[in-house]
């Protein structure tokens, strides 16, 4: 399958990156290669226990792959359709979800799995990318506020080797963020800011009739075996102090999304889920392979700052 990168100079790109993405530079590595079912070797000085769900590797961790690093390639996504669905957390069950967002793939629903998402159209710009991308809903004094688009990071990252991140493997799903959270997430993890600017906070700012913007950043270690948990989290991990936990051996691309909307001030905002800090994201993995690693052979491992991949 065709791919084309656009690749600038890391001066400019990082100037661009902090307008497009509108937030902290780059987080991440990267580094695909052979790997037995088991997983890959911890790194001497790899911390041990948590997960993404709770503990060391839990979203506190969220910021500790570094945001200096520039590596990275990205996927720009227009919204595909809502409903309340949700194939990671209520799978065969149409209707029972909060209301939902979709981006990339245009057939994700209740039934979807790995088979079914293969091959579909999409609505980002890499079409090798069948991916499913999905955000509960935003709601302003009451009313829907669909998202404009979903810009959707594979970073590089300055405090973990990057010549190590292997590639998603097929099927993998995950969930970032917290749709039953009692109070705010760390900003590393889940953030609100305005298009442009680098303030992150915990809530929705006044953007003046700005863009509003959603930056949610996934785990980036993976334990080597599961493509999901029971509480779709448990099996990833975040980057701890540059290091993979030990028992989430398996490096991944950061995976970070940066969803866009166009709100009237940030008076009486409201998600599908609940108050704002129960912003959350799912992934449902479902990248051509090849094109998937040779993108992160070609951004990630060559240290490049790549554009929107095609």
């Amino acid at each position: 399958m065709r791919r084309s990168i656009v690749v600038v100079t890391s001066i400019v790109a990082v100037a661009l990156m902090g307008v497009a993405a509108c937030g902290p530079p780059p987080m991440g590595g990267g580094k695909p290669g052979p790997k037995p079912p088991g997983g890959g070797n911890p790194a001497a000085g790899a911390p041990s226990g948590g997960s993404a769900s709770n503990g060391p590797g839990g979203p506190a961790d969220a910021g500790s792959s570094g945001g200096g690093g520039v590596t990275t390639f990205r996927v720009l996504c227009g919204s595909s359709h809502v409903a309340p669905d949700d194939p990671i957390v209520h799978p065969n069950m149409p209707g029972m979800s909060h209301l939902h967002q979709f981006f990339g793939n245009q057939t994700t629903n209740a039934a979807s799995t790995a088979q079914s998402l293969t091959n579909q159209a999409t609505t980002c710009s890499a079409a090798a990318d069948s991916s499913a991308y999905w955000v509960p809903m935003l709601f302003q004094n009451g009313v829907a506020v669909p998202a404009m688009s979903a810009l959707i990071y594979y970073r590089g990252g300055s405090h973990r080797d990057p010549s190590q991140v292997q590639s998603f493997p097929a099927g993998l799903r995950m969930i970032a963020g917290d749709a039953a959270a009692a109070g705010p997430l760390p900003v590393d993890a889940v953030a609100w800011m305005c298009q442009g600017m680098s303030t992150l906070s915990t809530t929705p700012p006044d953007c003046g009739g700005g863009t509003l913007v959603l930056q949610l950043r996934f785990p980036d270690c993976w334990d080597g075996v599961n493509l999901d948990s029971a509480d779709h989290k448990s099996h990833m991990a975040y980057t701890v102090s540059g290091f993979c936990p030990s028992n989430y051996p398996v490096p991944v691309p950061l995976l970070e999304y940066n969803v866009r909307y166009q709100t009237n001030g940030n008076a009486g905002i409201s998600l599908a889920s609940g108050a704002p800090y129960t912003y959350h994201a799912d992934f449902f993995n479902a990248w051509n392979p090849a094109s998937l690693a040779g993108f992160i052979d070609s951004c990630l491992h060559a240290n490049k700052v790549c554009g929107t991949v095609t």
